[in-house]
């Protein structure tokens, strides 16, 4: 079986469109707020950005989360705890898949996935993934 040289579901083209609209000028370690007397310089971590993800609450997100809980009234809110949980899982398992099964060299050269990104954010995208 040859691996797959495109994201084939719904799903997976849901969720790398997403990923890619905070990790493409995400850079680890940047200064996002200086340092003041009291406290130091605040730095993007990954683990700050992931937060920042799962609280945009992304219907593919809570759509999993009801689906995967059907005793889950859809009326309530979802912990923030709970997004955060599934996004962490989800990327690990998104993560590995695409870069143990698929031909994420391909994936990563096609237009389809990667557009309107400068060559400079391609590559910040893919080393962030990584």
């Amino acid at each position: 079986m040859q691996p797959n040289k495109k994201l084939q579901t719904s799903f997976s083209l849901q969720l790398f469109t997403f990923l890619k609209k905070f990790l493409y000028d995400f850079y680890p370690g940047k200064e996002i707020k200086p340092a003041t007397s009291i406290q130091p310089a605040l730095k993007a971590l990954f683990y700050y950005i992931i937060r920042i993800m799962a609280g945009q609450q992304p219907e593919f997100l809570t759509d999993l989360i009801y689906s995967s809980n059907p005793t889950i009234d859809k009326s309530a809110t979802i912990p923030f705890s709970l997004l955060e949980s599934t996004l962490k899982n989800l990327l690990l398992k998104f993560t590995t898949i695409l870069f143990t099964k698929l031909k994420y060299l391909k994936i990563f050269a096609s237009p389809v996935t990667i557009l309107l990104y400068t060559a400079h954010n391609h590559l910040q995208l893919y080393l962030n993934l990584v």
